[in-house]
C-alpha cells in the first residue's frame, strides 16, 4: 500500500485471497502463478518476497511471534515489523510511515532530513518515547490517521488537531518546512522497443528472470526498430524513477536473437505480463 492506491490494492487483495486462501496455498504455488495474479500491480520484487515469506512461515508452522522475527522475513522492513509487533504483541515500537514522519517532525520541529539515517533514527526515537505503552497499536494507528486526515503535507488543519498546543513547528511557524527531505527523485526517460514475431499460431516471448524491472515476468523479445521494423503499437508507462516509452514492432523470424519461448496465441492470458503488455494484449484481442 506504500506506492499503490487503496482501491487498487483492495481489488488485488481479494483476488489473491481467492486464489491463495491460506499461507499454505501461497507457499505451494509456483512463483509464476503468484506473478500471474500480481501482474499489473507493479513492484514485482514484492511478489517474489511475498512468496518466499509464505514458504518460510509455512515451514516454521506459525507466523512470527515478535518484532525481531518479523524483520527476518523477506520484504518485511522496519515499518511493517513495528506495525505488526505493536498491533499483535503490544510491543511499544513506533511504526514510522510517511504520515508518522510528518506528525513527529512537526510536533518536535525536527530539522534533520527524514530520508537520511540520522533523521530516521531521531524520528524512531521520538516515536518510541511518545508511544502509549499500554495501547501501542492504537497509538500507532492514531498517529497515522492524524497525519492522513489532519496533519497533511499541504494545508494542515491545525485548528482541528488534538495536539496542536504541543506542536513546536506551529509555535515556531515552521510547519511548511517540516518534514525536511534531502532527496529529490530524478525521473529518467527511456525508450524500450519490443518485437512481435508470430509463427504457426504461436508468439515468441522471453522471460526477464530477475533482471531490472518486471523480474520474472514475460515480455516480447527486445527489438532494434532502426532496422526498419514497422511500428504496431506504442504507449507511455510511468514508473517511480522512470518514464518509459514502449513500442512494439512487427518483425520476422530472422530478427530473433534472444532466448525465446514459443507460446500458443490462445495461452497468452495464462502468462504473467507487465501492465503495459496487458494493455497491448487486450487492445489487439489476444486476451
Amino acid at each position: 500500500m506504500q506506492q499503490t492506491q487503496v482501491a487498487t490494492g483492495i481489488d488485488y487483495w481479494y483476488r489473491m485471497l481467492k486464489v491463495f486462501p491460506s499461507v499454505a496455498d501461497l507457499a505451494a504455488a509456483s512463483i509464476d502463478q503468484v506473478l500471474s495474479e500480481w501482474a499489473g500491480l507493479g513492484y514485482y520484487r514484492r511478489a517474489h518476497q511475498l512468496h518466499k515469506a509464505a514458504i518460510i512461515i509455512h515451514e516454521q508452522g506459525h507466523f512470527p511471534l515478535n518484532h525481531a522475527q518479523w524483520l527476518k522475513l523477506p520484504g518485511v522492513g522496519p515499518y511493517t515489523a513495528s506495525a505488526l509487533a505493536s498491533y499483535l504483541f503490544k510491543d511499544p515500537i513506533a511504526a514510522i510511515d510517511g504520515n508518522a514522519n510528518r506528525v513527529y517532525s512537526r510536533l518536535f520541529d525536527l530539522p534533520l532530513p527524514v530520508d537520511k539515517a540520522e533523521g530516521k533514527q531521531a524520528i524512531q526515537a521520538l516515536g518510541n518515547d511518545s508511544i502509549d505503552k499500554d495501547r501501542p497499536g492504537d497509538f500507532n494507528q492514531a498517529i497515522m490517521d492524524l497525519g492522513s486526515q489532519i496533519c497533511k503535507s499541504k494545508k494542515p488543519a491545525c485548528d482541528q488537531c488534538p495536539v496542536s498546543t504541543y506542536c513546536l513547528a506551529r509555535e515556531r511557524s515552521s510547519i511548511h518546512l517540516r518534514p525536511v527531505k534531502s532527496v529529490k527523485i530524478t525521473v529518467k526517460k527511456a525508450h524500450w522497443a519490443f518485437m512481435l514475431v508470430t509463427h504457426q499460431g504461436k508468439i515468441a516471448v522471453t522471460n526477464r528472470n530477475n533482471q531490472g524491472i518486471w523480474p520474472g515476468l514475460v515480455t516480447l523479445p527486445a527489438s532494434q526498430p532502426e532496422n526498419g521494423q514497422p511500428l504496431l503499437w506504442s504507449c507511455n508507462h510511468a514508473l517511480t524513477h522512470m518514464q518509459l516509452h514502449i513500442t512494439i514492432h512487427e518483425a520476422q523470424l530472422s530478427d530473433l536473437n534472444d532466448s525465446i519461448t514459443w507460446v500458443d496465441i490462445n495461452e497468452l492470458s495464462e502468462l504473467a505480463w507487465p501492465q503495459p503488455f496487458t494493455r497491448w494484449l487486450r487492445e489487439f484481442k489476444y486476451i
